[in-house]
């Protein structure tokens, strides 16, 4: 998270002395943020954000020799998450317009500007008129041959894998942790542990007949592991 601040925001802070007096901490002119504390509150993990965030301010202020109340450091970050969404939301704004925007006088378009037309034109010319190749992969990215008919322009789109959706099959967990569990209750029940692989496979075949299920090879390795961890 990254704060972008236009003027000064006043907090009241306490010396040691106990006098109050106004410190514009994280106020900065344009875009230079407070880099110091910026970099502390950006380490915060997710979870309980608000209350992490006011120990890192605090912290920072307790390490310059100086103190702040509670109310007027959460009096702060609403005011940082108020300008940050201001000017993120503008930003936005600015950068879809401009790609929008775009004509072939401008120049090839940027990446920006091609992927908010779904790389569905020519990036030097614009024209629709253009044909893609094969795909090939490569590690965890692709890319594809396109050419224009318009402007005889030649380029690559480029993919990046980013998960994967539909997955059918494969193992089935809840049969594996029926089966290894048990064995684990037949093995307290009768006093047996299960120490080598060989074992684990009878027993794994013993405790998949006796709750009538399959097994495919995976998964009985599955099972195995987990009785031998």
């Amino acid at each position: 998270m990254v704060f972008t601040l236009f003027r000064p925001i006043p907090v009241k802070i306490l010396p040691r002395s106990g006098r109050q007096q106004a410190l514009p901490i994280l106020g900065c002119r344009q875009t230079q943020p407070h880099q110091e504390i910026l970099e502390k509150i950006m380490q915060i993990p997710n979870t309980n954000v608000v209350k992490a965030q006011t120990a890192v301010i605090a912290e920072f202020l307790t390490s310059k020799g100086l103190e702040a109340s509670q109310p007027a450091i959460l009096t702060l970050l609403a005011k940082l998450q108020v300008a940050e969404s201001s000017v993120v939301g503008a930003a936005k704004v600015q950068a879809d317009a401009a790609a929008e925007n775009w004509t072939a006088s401008a120049g090839a378009m940027t990446d920006e500007q091609y992927v908010t037309r779904g790389g569905n034109c020519c990036p030097s010319c614009g024209s629709h008129d253009i044909s893609g190749g094969s795909i090939t992969v490569d590690g965890r990215s692709a890319y594809q041959g396109v050419t224009c008919a318009d402007c005889d322009a030649e380029w690559n789109d480029t993919y990046t894998l980013t998960g994967y959706d539909d997955l059918e099959g494969g193992i089935d967990k809840d049969n594996v942790d029926a089966v290894v569990a048990d064995v684990k209750d037949r093995g307290e029940r009768h006093g047996f542990n299960v120490d080598d692989e060989a074992q684990a496979n009878d027993c794994v075949d013993g405790s998949a007949e006796i709750l009538g299920l399959t097994l495919s090879d995976a998964e009985k390795k599955l099972a195995v592991r987990q009785l031998l961890e």
